[in-house]
């Protein structure tokens, strides 16, 4: 393929020492007037041209002595053809040091440029891949042009050319173009070489000449090429790394084993000549010739290439290395679909892409995954009793909950736990974290009995398999306190804490964020129970952590500042509170993706820091913005929603709305009841409340 364009020079314009006319190129053809080729290895006109190259040899013209002040005309791209052609020069006046170039003739006659010069800019192969013959050898069909070299040629001088030429290489001495290769580990585990070669040429109109001569055409240009690409890791492809070597492919044999693919070389000489007609009209003609080397690539197919590539997925995910997890689970999940019967390491692939995608914070595309594994491993599996069911239907639980379906998260994870209990027995360490993640779901459901029943099953089979210090331990003991500091057995929630905190401090040293964390729970919980000076040493010594460790703008920051904040509301400390939950939201006001839950939650406890303080005005604006986060982000039925919206209606009445205030109070008094029973302490004092208030505009 010829990719070139280009204009003569308009009568009248200025020609320089080498008299060439202006190239005009487009994105392959580069035209440059006054400026030097970058030189490169191989490519100066010294270089020996390639055999049946002739060249017309012509004595340089005699010039004349450089004049004092007289700036002398480049023709070169370099100052080595310069300085020889100096030394060529009969005329013992002229010189050329670094730096300088020839003077013009003394007729000021353009003279045609001294040589082409040519180099490789880039190389593209269309190696496909090779297939198994019938009498086991690898055949290898390839097209007319098996690669195709992309170079840059042109003549030197202010007014050369410069030209984009794309010459494509074919096969020399190889039978209608097929290559095969002997069934024998020494044949496939070594290079094999073939010839190639191409010739590409274009126009470049007249060369510039004295008056009634025809112009000379200028010396061959040549260079040498080397490329390959053996060193490359992994070659960019996902299933390289899975790769077998030549012996092991005659092992497992042609139905497990493909070579789609080869190590590819290349050392090619290219040489550049220009011929002149008699009428002046120039053309460049590129020829390159030289060998091209293949290596076969082996890499596992079938069956056995969906569970070597599973396993290097397995591995990346292990790793930390995402991207490349989910490059070899799609190669392998393209190979099974191929297969008849589809294999059963189908449904691990597809599970393994789903946990993948839930990592990489993308639930909905995670969930597509899992529902396809658990429906391959339904049709492949041995049915109720499959671990690997077991194993899709927890990850789907986990990827539904992200999604906020808790129900069918729900529903997944207690399907998970029956199987585990029933295969692997109740004192699994598998159950326990099934049970950890079914305590999570009712606990988002609001379910905290059932979220308690499954993190005390969860500790007793977790204390009793695991050392007494594995925080697996730990992250149970910190849940359950969550769960029971929700059924106000504050207490026994701070003992939970306690044990928790003990075992990070003994594994991860006392300065460690996630003791800081157990920290803020551990003092929420004497708060409520009064404890406040326990509860406040609890809170600022996270804070103190958090600070030091993760830095004063850091979200865990302001979370630790709203904790604080709330228990210097409960010892009466209004003012202080109410500074820490400012600079709680400023701190989250700043963040890259702020929570929009904790914002409102802050704004909450702000609302209650202003009514303790009795600034009914400044209390009723803090109310009003997190009820407008909650219903957004909530729902304006969920629980959080309605105690905010209790409280603000309480704040409407203070400010004289009754009417509005009772409406609004209802509203929250329903809501609570049908989320947390008639039972909940919220849900209690938000029908007193409405009770008391419609008594009261009734009388």
């Amino acid at each position: 393929m010829l990719l070139f364009s280009f204009a003569m020079l308009p009568a009248g314009d200025k020609e320089d020492g080498a008299g060439y006319p202006q190239m005009v190129g487009s994105a392959s053809t580069v035209a440059r007037r006054g400026r030097r080729l970058p030189e490169r290895q191989g490519l100066s006109a010294s270089t020996p041209t390639l055999p049946g190259m002739m060249s017309p040899g012509k004595p340089p013209t005699p010039g004349k002595p450089v004049t004092p002040g007289e700036r002398p005309r480049r023709r070169n791209f370099g100052n080595t053809e310069a300085c020889l052609e100096a030394e060529r020069s009969p005329s013992p006046a002229l010189h050329c040091s670094p730096g300088k170039s020839l003077p013009e003739s003394q007729s000021s006659t353009p003279r045609t440029p001294r040589s082409v010069e040519v180099r490789v800019e880039s190389q593209e192969l269309a190696v496909p891949g090779a297939v198994w013959a019938s009498d086991g050898h690898l055949e290898l069909l390839v097209s007319a042009n098996i690669c195709t070299v992309t170079v840059k040629t042109g003549l030197t001088g202010r007014s050369g050319v410069s030209v984009v030429l794309r010459v494509g290489l074919a096969l020399q001495d190889v039978a209608e173009n097929c290559l095969r290769f002997p069934p024998t580990a020494e044949a496939l585990s070594t290079w094999t070489t073939v010839r190639v070669s191409g010739t590409e040429e274009c126009d470049i109109g007249r060369l510039p000449s004295r008056a009634g001569s025809v112009p000379k055409a200028p010396h061959p240009g040549s260079c040498r090429h080397e490329w390959d690409d053996a060193n490359s890791e992994c070659n960019g492809t996902p299933n390289a790394c899975v790769e077998v070597s030549a012996k092991e492919a005659l092992l497992l044999g042609p139905a497990s084993v493909s070579c789609d693919e080869f190590y590819c070389g290349l050392s090619l000489d290219v040489g550049a000549t220009c011929s002149v007609t008699l009428l002046g009209n120039a053309k460049l003609r590129v020829e390159v010739r030289g060998e091209l080397r293949l290596l076969p690539r082996f890499s596992p197919a079938g069956r056995e290439g969906v569970a070597r590539l599973y396993q290097a997925a397995r591995d990346s995910f292990g790793a930390g290395e995402d991207l490349k997890a989910l490059q070899r689970c799609e190669v392998a999940v393209v190979m099974a679909d191929s297969l008849a019967p589809r294999p059963r390491e189908m449904g691990d692939v597809l599970n393994l892409m789903g946990a993948v995608h839930l990592r990489r914070k993308s639930p909905s595309v995670a969930v597509k995954c899992l529902e396809r594994a658990l429906l391959v491993r339904e049709q492949l599996a041995g049915g109720e009793d499959d671990l690997g069911m077991a194993a899709t239907l927890n990850t789907l639980g986990s990827a539904q909950q992200a999604l906020g379906a808790h129900g069918e998260s729900l529903r997944c994870h207690k399907r998970a736990c029956s199987i585990l209990k029933a295969v692997l027995g109740p004192s699994d360490p598998a159950v326990a974290s099934c049970l950890q993640s079914l305590g999570g779901i009712h606990r988002a459901l609001g379910s905290l009995d059932d979220a308690r029943t499954s993190f005390e099953e969860a500790l007793a089979i977790r204390e009793q398999v695991l050392s007494a210090d594995d925080l697996l331990i730990a992250a149970t003991l910190n849940n359950l306190g969550a769960v029971l500091q929700g059924l106000t057995d504050d207490r026994r929630a701070i003992q939970c804490y306690q044990k928790a905190l003990a075992i990070h401090m003994r594994v991860q040293g006392r300065d460690h964020p996630t003791v800081a964390a157990i920290l803020s729970n551990l003092g929420s919980a004497h708060g409520r129970l009064g404890e406040h000076q326990s509860a406040l040493d609890c809170h600022e010594r996270a804070l103190s952590i958090q600070e030091r460790r993760l830095g004063p703008e850091d979200v865990a920051v302001a979370s630790s500042l709203h904790n604080l904040g709330n228990a210097l509301a409960l010892a009466g400390k209004g003012s202080d509170a109410a500074r820490c939950l400012w600079r709680a939201l400023a701190v989250w006001s700043k963040a890259d993706a702020p929570s929009q839950c904790d914002i409102a939650a802050t704004l909450h406890s702000l609302g209650n820091v202003y009514r303790g303080l009795r600034d009914a005005e400044a209390a009723a604006k803090c109310f009003a913005g997190a009820l407008r986060i909650r219903e957004k982000a909530l729902g304006p039925t969920h629980r959080e929603t309605a105690r905010t919206r209790h409280c603000s209606a309480l704040m409407g009445c203070q400010l004289g709305d009754c009417s509005a205030g009772l409406q609004e109070l209802e509203v929250a008094a329903s809501s609570l009841l049908a989320s947390l029973g008639a039972r909940h302490p919220w849900s209690m004092q938000a029908c007193t409340d409405a009770q008391t208030l419609r008594q009261t505009i009734g009388g």
